[in-house]
């Protein structure tokens, strides 16, 4: 190992103590996603995580709605781009490899950045706002007698097919497999 660092000349040097650490951080980053264990319980990459007032040092929001410069991001640029100049200093030369780097390093934050909103974008809130349901075609489930509660009908909701309570104010009993148009809601009934 003493040979293999000192084959290596000062920039090779330095471009590996960059490199590793990042590395290594990666892994653990994955392993820790792996168990669970780096998910929703703190985030580096969330402001609020640390001082509460939206604003820290490890996270620039926003840059065209990307959220780039992060730890993560920061990490990915120092591995990708440390490994890139590393396996191109030996054909291209340092700085023409240090160059490439770079850019190597700032797609893997911006490829990072576009993961991260897409996966962002996937979640979405559990509460059911009944409110969005009005104006929307449902299919009656359990029939709904007018005058009486206890009707369900089966709506996609928020993304999500919910049976929810249902009442008409109508003279006909709505069977089962009919279709309706929500009117309004009331209490926790449609």
């Amino acid at each position: 190992m003493v040979a293999f660092w000192q084959a290596l000349s000062f920039f090779e040097q330095v471009i590996f103590i960059i490199t590793i650490p990042a590395t290594v951080i990666i892994f653990l980053q994955l392993i820790l996603l792996f168990f669970s264990l780096g998910g929703d319980d703190f985030d580096l990459d969330d402001p609020s995580d640390f001082d509460g007032d939206g604003y820290n040092d490890f996270s620039v929001s926003d840059v065209g709605g990307l959220r780039l410069i992060t730890v993560r991001g920061v990490v990915a640029f120092l591995a990708v781009g440390g490994w890139t100049t590393l396996w191109l200093a030996e054909s291209v030369g340092r700085w023409p490899a240090l160059g490439i780097g770079v850019l190597a390093g700032l797609l893997a934050m911006l490829l990072l950045a576009l993961a991260m909103r897409a996966a962002h974008r996937l979640q979405q809130e559990g509460n059911l706002q009944l409110e969005n349901a009005v104006g929307r075609e449902a299919v009656v489930y359990i029939p709904i007698i007018p005058g009486q509660k206890g009707g369900k009908v089966n709506i996609v909701l928020q993304g999500r097919l919910c049976e929810l309570d249902a009442e008409t104010d109508g003279e006909e009993t709505l069977h089962a497999g009919e279709s309706v148009m929500v009117q309004s809601v009331v209490g926790t009934s449609l």
